[in-house]
């Protein structure tokens, strides 16, 4: 039985640059100096110095919210998709790097359709993802949320889908599920989960790799954005699959959980929830395990 609501995108996520090393403040432009600034900020990616390098960054995630600068960004593309893999560099040019870039692909579907064509683009989000294992958390999290961003971006198009499968990036963010700690880092990871589903075509290779049992997880205790993003990807995984049912029951706890969101003062929460465990009570081998988590819940 579908699970409503399943079609539901996940919103665009939130971009933002360094606070280090953004501009105190980027007036408006006036239409007919847009394209001189693009191509100063263009400049100075390529300055070497890092500070430069991550305001100029900075300053195009600004731009790219011009219309007017449209017809100019895509020539920042090629400057910037380097940074992603330049582990040497600083999180603050990394990170607005990538912000420019999803600042980039939101702007306009011209755009989006440039960044997906970019050889090394979905390479180089994966290797911002996984990191270098070296970095302090904080550091690391600021990293792995704007790689997020740039992904669930990317993967809402055919176009970005295939070159981010080619990077096995939907295993990436499966993987990165199970350990991320911080909220807007899970946010980010669960809107690209999301992303990844809407794609129908999608939805039984990631079951296959273990998207529903680690979202399952990341659903308790989950903060309220968190939630109602895992529910989201939840439903669209499990709403016509009997095995994806199945295995979202068998998860510890998850049917639980179930039980105390249908409960939620949060209308979207309670009604995925509803209808998730609706879905489970109908599926003939998930019924023992829906009764199991009935049984412990009751007992509580």
């Amino acid at each position: 039985m579908p699970v409503a609501p399943v079609s539901a995108a996940p919103r665009q996520p939130s971009v933002s640059a360094s606070t280090h090393s953004s501009p105190s403040a980027t007036p408006l432009l006036p239409p007919k100096d847009v394209r001189q600034e693009v191509e100063t900020e263009i400049k100075s990616l390529e300055s070497g110095d890092q500070v430069i390098v991550a305001k100029a960054a900075a300053a195009i995630v600004m731009l790219a919210t011009l219309q007017d600068a449209v017809p100019y960004l895509s020539a920042a593309i090629p400057h910037l998709v380097p940074l992603l893999h330049d582990s040497s560099l600083s999180v603050h040019v990394r990170g607005n790097a990538c912000a420019a870039i999803t600042s980039i692909m939101v702007a306009d579907p011209s755009l989006y359709i440039a960044a997906a064509k970019t050889p090394t683009l979905a390479t180089g989000l994966v290797h911002f993802l996984k990191g270098d294992g070296e970095r302090p958390v904080d550091e690391s999290a600021r990293l792995n949320a704007a790689a997020a961003a740039a992904i669930s971006v990317l993967a809402q198009g055919e176009e970005g889908l295939g070159p981010l499968r080619e990077a096995e990036a939907d295993v990436a963010i499966i993987s990165s599920l199970g350990t991320a700690t911080d909220d807007m880092v899970k946010e980010g990871m669960v809107d690209a989960v999301c992303a990844f589903a809407s794609h129908v075509n999608m939805r039984g290779h990631l079951f296959q790799k273990g998207a529903v049992d680690q979202l399952a997880r990341v659903l308790q205790g989950a903060s309220t954005e968190v939630c109602v993003r895992a529910l989201l990807a939840l439903g669209m995984l499990c709403g016509s699959s009997l095995e994806a049912q199945v295995q979202l029951a068998s998860v510890d706890g998850a049917v639980e959980t179930l039980i105390t969101l249908m409960k939620s003062n949060d209308h979207d929460i309670k009604t995925i929830s509803r209808d998730l465990f609706r879905a489970l009570t109908q599926n003939e081998e998930a019924k023992p395990l829906v009764e199991h988590g009935l049984r412990n819940s009751a007992s509580v």
